[in-house]
Parts: structure tokens; sequence; C-alpha cells
């Protein structure tokens, strides 16, 4: 079993969450943001943010988007992926929890691990539940480095309100859940 990848959790100057995802938006090469609504009001954003490096990934037809994403990360030479999308409490609205959210962007990553990378491949997220967060465990499960970018007071948002966290207290979660997703045969 291969080890898993770095992990580096950084902590934003603001508490907003708009400009922790402006930065994980200018500050990749790509964002792939998996969604179930790409009109809620942080895929807008982020779409906004991103000035046209974006692909929507509909999680419901996933496996549809994978040649897509492959075909865009060989072109464009992504380097720097932003994975972005829907969080918990939108997500859980349509039926899904975060362990099958994880499921599916790891079979994404991993698909794209089977092809000719750029040297130095890596992940950027958001961190929040969702999307973010099984973008930074599944890439982190493949051996990526990894950078977490959160609001001022390492701030999530779930059940409807914003939650704050230390630092040691994500990277615990992301690596055991990284661990568990390891642990699975696909």
């Amino acid at each position: 079993m291969h080890d898993l990848g770095e992990l580096i959790i950084l902590e934003d100057s603001e508490y907003n969450y708009q400009n922790r995802t402006r930065r994980n938006a200018e500050e990749s090469d790509w964002t792939f943001s998996f969604d179930v609504d790409s009109n809620s009001s942080g895929s807008k954003c982020t779409r906004k943010y991103a000035k046209g490096k974006y692909t929507s990934v509909d999680l419901w037809n996933w496996d549809d988007d994978i040649h897509l994403m492959k075909r865009v990360v060989q072109e464009k030479k992504v380097k720097i992926c932003n994975i972005a999308g829907n969080g918990i409490s939108n997500l859980e609205k349509h039926g899904w929890i975060q362990s099958e959210v994880n499921d599916v962007i790891f079979i994404c990553l991993r698909t794209l691990k089977c092809y000719k990378l750029p040297e130095g491949f890596e992940i950027r997220t958001g961190g929040q539940t969702g999307a973010d967060f099984a973008g930074a465990v599944a890439g982190l499960a493949l051996g990526y480095k990894v950078t977490m970018l959160y609001p001022k007071g390492f701030r999530m948002r779930y059940n409807g309100k914003d939650h704050t966290h230390t630092e040691e207290q994500i990277r615990k979660w992301v690596i055991q859940q990284a661990k568990n997703l390891k642990s699975l045969t696909y």
C-alpha cells in the first residue's frame, strides 16, 4: 500500500468564504466543480473567480465527465487542480452523504492518475464539507500533494451553521478518511 500524499492546511486572513474561493481559483490552473446543483451560490462564486478555467462535473453523471476531465488536464497542462463543488448540506438535500462524494471524486482522480499527468500534479481545495473535503481526502489517498485553504478560524459550514476548528482537528479527519478510502477496493 502506498503512503498518503502531503497535506498542507492553510488559514486565510479573512473570515469570509469568498476570499478563499477566489484564492483557490486564482492559484490553480483549473477548477473542477463537483455539483448536483451548479447554480448554488458557492458554485456561482467559484465559476466567477475561475474566469473560464472551470469545468462542472455532474455528480449524478460523473462517469460521463471523466474523459472531459482527462482532456482538460492534458490539453491545459493542469498541474494545480482546484476541486470544488457543493457543500454537504446541499448534497444531503439530494440524497448524497460525504462518503459517497469521497468515493466518486476518488474514482475520478484515480482515473486521471492512469493517464500521463504533469509532473508534480497536486490538488487544492477550499476544505468545506462535501466536494471540497472529498477532493482533499481522495487526493491524499492517491498520494498527491493536497493544499486546503480555510477561512480564518478554519471555518467549516455544516448543519446550517459555521463552526471553527483547529488545524489539528482537520488534519486528523482528512487523514482518517483518506486511510479509510485507501482500504476500500474498487
